[in-house]
């Protein structure tokens, strides 16, 4: 009984051969676009460019950097949460981790207007709220958290 179907073995072959010839066809060397000359250059010997530096693409607004310090300019790093929310999006971003000596910085996908809460997990301050607009800079703004236990004093509460 002769069949015209592929058996399982047959099907796994083929498609690991299809998906490999794909992905080295993906793959490229950078001997891919040599001239004949064996470099990258024209005729002249030149590469072509105007001697200046390539135009990179832009990847997006600069980070927003968020300080937290409580009333007397200590760093706060713990039993607190951020909250980042971009204007006119419904998604907000939450951050409880990665504090590290009263700061943390976040990538952005977009550029905006942002509002920066900070709350306590701990109720040890009221939420402190700032508005920020960020472009293509970096942006760095500072929270002051009246009430909340500076890093050095949380390490002493600790130990005792």
């Amino acid at each position: 009984m002769n069949s015209d179907h592929f058996t399982r073995r047959q099907l796994s072959v083929a498609l690991a051969a299809g998906l490999g010839t794909a992905i080295a066809g993906c793959a490229s060397d950078d001997d891919a676009d040599e001239t004949e000359n064996g470099d990258d250059s024209d005729e002249n010997g030149t590469d072509g460019g105007s001697g200046e530096e390539p135009d990179v693409e832009d990847e997006g607004p600069g980070s927003l950097t968020v300080q937290l310090e409580n009333e007397d300019g200590d760093p706060v790093s713990e039993a607190v949460e951020i909250t980042v929310d971009l204007e006119d999006d419904p998604l907000s971003y939450t951050y409880r981790q990665g504090i590290e000596d009263g700061e943390v910085t976040i990538s952005l996908e977009d550029e905006g207007e942002y509002t920066v809460i900070a709350e306590s997990t701990e109720d040890e301050f009221e939420p402190v709220e700032e508005d920020v607009s960020v472009g293509e800079e970096d942006e760095k703004i500072t929270l002051v958290l009246e009430g909340a236990t500076a890093d050095g004093d949380r390490a002493e509460d600790e130990d005792e």
